[in-house]
């Protein structure tokens, strides 16, 4: 149970779309802001193997919705489309009132250098993909569990949550393996260097329009680990 859009959204992803990619709970019912799933049992997950696997599974979903028309549909996320005039007004404002340094300040000002990095390629995108939101189950086979903030974007988005986490998620143990594993799987000829940048765009543009209001209610140690994380992802992807 949860808010309406966003059970909405999942009930769509879990019901409505077709030729899914990887494996997903199966939906019973749905209805406003509540849907039931039927269960998933599950077993212990099997170290970089089964890493590797579920970063596949990402790697292939990204390719089956390149471009389709399905993208347009109102029900998915647009966080750098329909939704950035929104969340760029909130966020401008709450980044004031948190001192951020310079570089994120820089880039909230003016989102543009976040979001050319962003635009080359639109596809279906899980929305908050880390380990946590994959079941490993019995059988042998990988549940993706969680949907409701799956959208419209750039590939990279995902990778920014699985690679270097939120203030809500661990980031990966090995994040260069794990984005290794991730582009090894791709088999449609991504351009690393440009798909690392546009990662390191990602983490901070989540960071800005997506993790700022909660962070405003930590205590000022409490965020700070995390800012200090984002303030150099910001660094380095705004050095010459």
């Amino acid at each position: 149970m949860g808010p309406e859009d966003r059970a909405a959204r999942e009930a769509f992803v879990l019901g409505d779309l077709r030729g899914l990619p990887l494996r997903v709970p199966r939906l019973l019912e749905a209805g406003e802001g509540w849907l039931l799933l039927e269960a998933v049992e599950v077993a212990d997950r099997d170290g970089a193997s089964w890493r590797d696997a579920t970063l596949a599974d990402l790697a292939r979903l990204h390719e089956s919705y390149a471009e389709k028309q399905v993208l347009h549909d109102p029900r998915l996320r647009s966080v750098t489309a329909s939704e950035l005039a929104r969340l760029t007004e909130h966020c401008g404002a709450l980044a004031g009132e948190l001192e951020l340094p310079a570089p994120l300040r820089v880039l909230i000002a003016d989102l543009e250098p976040l979001l050319v990095e962003l635009r080359d390629a639109r596809t279906l995108v899980h929305g908050d993909a880390w380990p946590g939101n994959v079941l490993s189950a019995i059988d042998g086979g990988r549940c993706w569990i969680d949907w409701e903030e799956a959208g419209v974007g750039h590939p990279a988005l995902d990778l920014a949550t699985w690679l270097h986490g939120s203030p809500w998620v661990p980031p990966a143990d090995d994040p260069e393996r794990d984005l290794a594993a991730y582009l090894e799987a791709r088999t449609d000829g991504v351009n690393e260097p440009r798909f690392r940048r546009a990662v390191d765009a990602a983490v901070v543009l989540l960071f800005l329009l997506l993790d700022l209001p909660g962070l405003a209610e930590w205590d000022s140690e409490a965020r700070r680990e995390i800012v200090e994380r984002r303030t150099a992802t910001a660094e380095r992807f705004t050095a010459p």
